[in-house]
């Protein structure tokens, strides 16, 4: 064979082998790295260490990239087993932008945006949300709305509250007195309670009176039609075992069973 068709046969199988070494190049770009150098320069792939740039040369993935198709960490194919790749984490865990991995919430969080206690986005089944954070007891004047899981507002006039409305305070605001029985807070007692300063509640009066300064019996202030008031004791003006008929004025028998304010 002459030197010219041995030249000619040298540079066929060297362009041959240089496009096969090219298509292996760019076929596994987002998978593995097939050479370190350029072609001509071949050398053993770095599967879990370097990525396929264009220009046929090879440069490290990111730290957290076992696999990738660049240099950051958003280039990642998989994952370092310390590290995880997702577009959303599980619950219980957020994001971490900086590090692209998952990591996990404050304990009382169900879901969040950080790993503080300040940063639930939602609470854990026992737990309501208050702000940006999960408490097992709401602040005062707001309890907890078993159905939306957050502390929620009482109403003004509560200063403690079981629940929404004005008939669901524990507790009253300055200024307001507390009907236990009813829930309510009111600016004075009704009929048939006294002020109870010490608790700044309203109490039921005895049953004879009509309003009081206390519960006991004799300590009534003013009396129900049919009976009179007299040293701060109601009495029926009916015998006993008869009732005032309030309409005509007359005694009949049956009704309360009182004379001379005695049961």
């Amino acid at each position: 064979m002459s030197l010219a068709h041995k030249l000619l046969y040298t540079f066929k199988n060297t362009a041959k082998t240089y496009k096969t070494i090219q298509h292996n190049n760019v076929e596994h770009r987002n998978h593995r790295c097939s050479s370190q150098k350029k072609a001509k320069n071949a050398a053993a792939p770095r599967e879990r260490e370097v990525s396929v740039v264009y220009t046929g040369e090879c440069h490290p993935c990111h730290k957290y990239c076992h696999r990738c198709s660049g240099p950051g960490a958003n280039h990642c194919l998989t994952c370092n087993q310390e590290h995880l790749l997702h577009s959303k984490c599980p619950a219980g865990y957020y994001r971490d932008e900086i590090g692209l991995k998952c990591e996990p919430c404050h304990s009382s969080c169900e879901s969040c945006v950080g790993k503080h206690s300040n940063e639930c986005l939602s609470c854990k089944s026992s737990l309501f949300r208050e702000g940006k954070e999960c408490v097992d007891i709401c602040q005062h004047s707001h309890y907890g709305n078993p159905s939306s899981r957050t502390c929620e507002q009482c109403d003004p006039s509560c200063r403690e509250c079981s629940g929404a409305g004005e008939e669901s305070c524990l507790s009253c605001t300055m200024g307001l007195v507390y009907l236990r029985k009813e829930g309510r807070c009111l600016t004075t007692c009704p009929e048939g309670y006294y002020h109870d300063a010490v608790h700044q509640t309203c109490e039921p009066c005895h049953a004879t009176c009509r309003s009081c300064s206390a519960k006991e019996s004799h300590l009534c202030q003013s009396c129900h039609v049919g009976y009179r008031l007299s040293d701060g004791m109601c009495e029926s003006m009916c015998y006993r075992g008869q009732y005032p008929v309030i309409e005509v004025n007359i005694c009949h028998p049956q009704g309360p069973q009182l004379y001379n304010g005695v049961k």
